[in-house]
């Protein structure tokens, strides 16, 4: 039976776990709002590059093209991404089960990986990785995108003969619940 000394030690532990884990609470709503209303600033610039890519490219084509069974699959490099994190729950999830989901509909695909999570899950399931890219560049690239690392993966791509089609496998922030 313990003593009441151990008890209200227990009880003091409990409330400072409470108050600890509070502070913790407030801090992450605070980094999420600012993270939130970042995105959502971004959005209206995302909407039009992605017009202008569609324009450019001919996206519709191409995207009805990924879906043909004669289209040559060996020749599709899919970029995912997701975090470095794993206190993501099902962001990281739902995005390697779509870059698995996408890798079976082409098959002798093959992956430039960019976020921890990512690379870990595609190197776990043998998928092939595309290029000489440094794996600590890709990582680093989730939680600091720059221009070096883009313009590499780019200037490779474009200059790949074997190349036919890239595929980009990421999230899409819709709201705090559905990503």
């Amino acid at each position: 039976m313990p003593t009441l000394k151990e008890i209200k030690g227990r009880i003091a532990s409990v409330q400072s776990t409470l108050k600890i884990t509070s502070a913790m609470k407030l801090v992450s709503s605070a980094k999420l709002r600012k993270a939130q209303t970042a995105i959502e600033a971004m959005r209206p610039y995302q909407e039009r590059l992605s017009a202008m890519l569609e324009l450019a490219a001919g996206a519709e084509n191409v995207a009805e093209s990924t879906q043909n069974d004669d289209f040559p699959s060996g020749g599709t490099v899919v970029i995912a991404m997701a975090s470095n994190s794993s206190l993501c729950g099902g962001f990281n999830a739902q995005v390697i089960a779509k870059t698995r989901e996408v890798l079976r509909q082409h098959p002798g695909a093959r992956v430039i990986a960019i976020g921890k999570k990512m690379s870990e899950a595609m190197r776990k399931g043998g998928v092939p990785r595309y290029g000489n890219l440094a794996p600590e560049a890709l990582t680093a690239l989730s939680d600091h995108p720059s221009y070096s690392p883009v313009s590499e993966i780019t200037d490779m791509l474009m200059t790949d003969p074997s190349v036919v089609c890239v595929l980009l496998v990421y999230n899409h922030f819709v709201s705090t619940g559905r990503q």
